[in-house]
């Protein structure tokens, strides 16, 4: 019971924080007179100035974009890239782009988890078994393919799916979107990246369906009895 009422004073108080920081976001996307076209060149201005703390505001901003997502990650991919060059803005990135995800899938389990599990039942209930135990694939597949970034993240955090199976699903899922817009820039538009992008989400896939095989995954992904803890 105890733990069960610090839970809701948890979720109540980050609840509260998130709605004022979402508030304030809009305040200052209204009144700042700034508008959103310049946004990019600002914030590149900005990271400069810092220098040598340049690279800790880029992830201060992903983990601010993990939780409250007003801030497009293909931005930052290529930010960071124009910045930092293909070798360390493609490490930063990719360090980043772990800590939005990581943060919007604790959010996704902490205010969603319980309420889905006590509403799931029929088709719903079916396909986040299939999430539960092969949620390594479905998360690489949908990072590959594009699906919509903060739907998977929250839609995860939500499911049954085990943690270390998102992990590794979107850290194998990413390279290929990442390292894409991060040496290359947008993959929609530019030829070169494109081939790049359909190049590296193959060689990615490929490892994932050869790692599914190995003992390892099979001792350590996908063990026999899976217990929830939220």
């Amino acid at each position: 019971m105890l733990r069960s009422k610090t839970l809701h004073v948890i979720q109540a108080a980050i609840g509260v924080l998130w709605l004022c920081v979402i508030a304030l976001c809009i305040r200052w996307i209204v009144f700042s007179g700034i508008p959103l076209r310049h946004v990019p060149k600002i914030a590149r201005s900005v990271i400069q100035a810092y220098g040598f703390y340049g690279p800790f505001l880029i992830l201060g901003m992903y983990a601010i974009r993990g939780a409250f997502f007003v801030i497009p990650t293909a931005l930052l991919n290529v930010l960071a890239g124009s910045l930092y060059g293909p070798v360390w803005g493609t490490l930063l990135n990719l360090t980043g782009e772990m800590l939005t995800t990581n943060i919007s899938f604790g959010l996704g389990r902490l205010f969603g988890r319980r309420v889905f599990r006590a509403h799931e039942h029929g088709w719903v209930k079916r396909y986040d078994d299939v999430l539960k135990h092969e949620g390594f694939l479905t998360v690489l597949i949908m990072r590959s393919l594009y699906f919509p970034f903060d739907l998977v993240n929250y839609g995860s955090g939500i499911s049954s799916m085990m943690y270390r199976q998102y992990v590794l699903g979107t850290f194998l899922g990413l390279l290929a979107p990442v390292i894409t817009l991060t040496v290359l820039g947008n993959a929609f538009t530019n030829p070169r990246a494109l081939v790049a992008f359909v190049l590296l989400s193959a060689v990615s896939i490929g490892a994932a369906l050869l790692l599914r095989q190995s003992a390892w995954a099979k001792r350590r992904l996908y063990p026999p009895h899976v217990h929830e803890t939220i």
